[in-house]
């Protein structure tokens, strides 16, 4: 059980990040309908609806940018009052072996769900490489977890991905049919669960992560200590 370690939403959120796509959205938005207006009144109707199905798409797109901006700012950690069991579900090494979460125990584990198309995950993969270069040798385990059916050409594929990023040396595992992170009742990426070295779950954080901010590398020493 953990209580009093509150100081990591305030290290993680990134209210910069949530003033910038909100301003930039409105920007967008009014230069949009500047646009929408001036096409009305110099276009007949045929061409318009061929420039309003552009404008929508564009107008689609911005507002995915804008979202994923919020990912960030919205991130937090929420660490549990009583720590909860681990599925029994299996996830895939490398080397085709299956694991389970509870074989890591003695560890403390931090378990990074990412997908290769999720904008936020790749974002944040450099610092997460970088914060794992620094805490493996201190009992601090970072893994990463993808749905298995992303990888075609298996982890050989994975690892070619992943050196657009310096990241090909990460730990990684595949979820077969994403049973593992079903279990979790994970359907969106990404999302991190801290895992006690007593093999059990007690919190996790959902959205993005600035795994090398100021801060952040000790608040995960400390709650490794009283877990």
């Amino acid at each position: 059980m953990t209580k009093g370690l509150d100081i990591l939403p305030q290290l993680l959120k990134d209210s910069t990040s949530a003033k910038i796509s909100n301003v930039f959205f409105i920007l967008i938005t009014l230069l949009l309908l500047c646009f929408r207006i001036v096409c009305m009144l110099l276009l007949n109707w045929t061409e318009l609806n061929k420039k309003m199905k552009l404008f929508y798409k564009i107008f689609a797109l911005l507002l995915l940018l804008c979202l994923a901006f919020n990912v960030k700012a919205e991130s937090g950690a929420n660490i549990y009052e009583i720590s909860r069991d681990l599925p029994s579900r299996f996830v895939y090494s490398e080397t085709g072996k299956q694991v389970k979460l509870s074989d890591f125990k003695g560890d403390f584990v931090i378990a990074v769900f990412w997908s290769r198309y999720c904008v936020p995950c790749l974002s944040e993969m450099n610092n997460l490489r970088k914060f794992a270069a620094v805490v493996k040798n201190d009992g601090i385990r970072v893994i990463m977890i993808s749905p298995k059916k992303e990888w075609k050409g298996g982890f050989e594929e994975q690892k070619f991905f992943l050196t657009r990023f310096d990241a090909q040396n990460m730990e990684t595992y595949v979820d077969h049919n994403g049973d593992l992170a079903a279990s979790l009742g994970i359907y969106s990426t990404p999302v991190t669960v801290l895992i006690s070295r007593q093999a059990k779950e007690i919190g996790r954080i959902r959205g993005t992560v600035n795994w090398m901010k100021e801060g952040v590398i000790s608040y995960f020493y400390t709650l490794k200590a009283k877990n």
